[in-house]
This record gives structure tokens, sequence and C-alpha cells, in this order.
């Protein structure tokens, strides 16, 4: 299942920080402090970068 679901991820629109910060309307630092406070949307670490799925940041965006 997880191999599954990390074939998926990686078929999904990826966004940059930028993107998400743009999209937000907020810092690109707000987003990173985020990621480390857990108040954050699903992201992953894709070659040494980190990107967000589309689907899940428009999840994350519906339930706030």
């Amino acid at each position: 299942m997880a191999l599954e679901n990390d074939l998926i991820f990686v078929y999904q629109a990826l966004l940059a920080p930028k993107e998400v910060s743009a999209i937000m309307k907020i810092k690109t630092t707000t987003l990173g402090s985020w990621r480390w406070s857990g108040k954050r949307p699903k992201y992953r670490k894709v070659g040494g970068g980190v990107r967000y799925p589309k689907s899940q940041l428009e999840r994350w965006i519906q339930e706030r």
C-alpha cells in the first residue's frame, strides 16, 4: 500500500513553496515555519526540495 501511495504521489501535480505561498497569499517563510511546527499542508521532499501535491493543498485549504 505504501508503494502504491508513493506512485500516486509521483504522478500528481507538485507545487513549489513559492507557488503555494502565492496561492495562499502568505510568505514563504510562514510556510516554512508551518512545516516545522506541524501546521501545514502535506508535503514531500523531492530531489532535496519541498513540494506540495496540488490535490493535498486544495483539500487542506477547504478544511480550514
